[in-house]
């Protein structure tokens, strides 16, 4: 009986650890507040150049860093260019491997698309996978669009 219980609860464990890493961002890993009405999750690759996109949030469009590849501990320039016009778009960067800290940035629209310097933090690992979320608000509802993404130490 006690290993059955056991394995349960390393069952159990298992389980919310997995919800945790893939939804977090839906539910608490920055605000617990904060919920989306829609999330979109692209396969499409920002260290990879340029990368096109079409969402069911921000339509189609690309988002490309420059220069270009991302160097950790460099400012970066990240451009999105999009058909939507959200009241508000942010881009959350989240280090999916460690812990890298809160890092998001509000998106400034300038010359027919959206801008923001940024810069990710150098990890102890030599690659690192991360999450950006380009966070659009509209009248008090958020969407996420949600890229993955590797760097690597130089």
């Amino acid at each position: 009986m006690k290993k059955l219980i056991f394995v349960i609860f390393v069952g159990l464990i298992g389980l919310g650890s997995f919800i945790y890493k893939e939804y977090s961002f839906l539910f608490g890993a920055r605000n617990s507040k904060e919920l989306f009405e829609k999330v979109d999750r692209l396969s499409c690759d920002p260290n990879k150049g340029q990368c096109s996109f079409n969402s069911t949030v921000l339509g189609s469009g690309y988002i490309l860093f420059k220069p270009f590849p991302i160097v950790l501990n460099k400012k970066h320039k990240l451009i999105v260019k999009t058909q939507y016009k959200a009241d508000r778009l942010e881009a959350d960067f989240l280090g999916l491997d460690i812990d890298m800290g809160y890092n998001r940035v509000l998106l400034e629209f300038k010359d027919s698309f959206y801008q923001a310097n940024v810069f990710l933090p150098t990890c102890a690992k030599e690659r690192m996978l991360w999450q950006l979320s380009i966070l659009a608000t509209d009248d008090d509802k958020k969407y996420a669009t949600v890229f993955k993404f590797e760097t690597v130490k130089e």
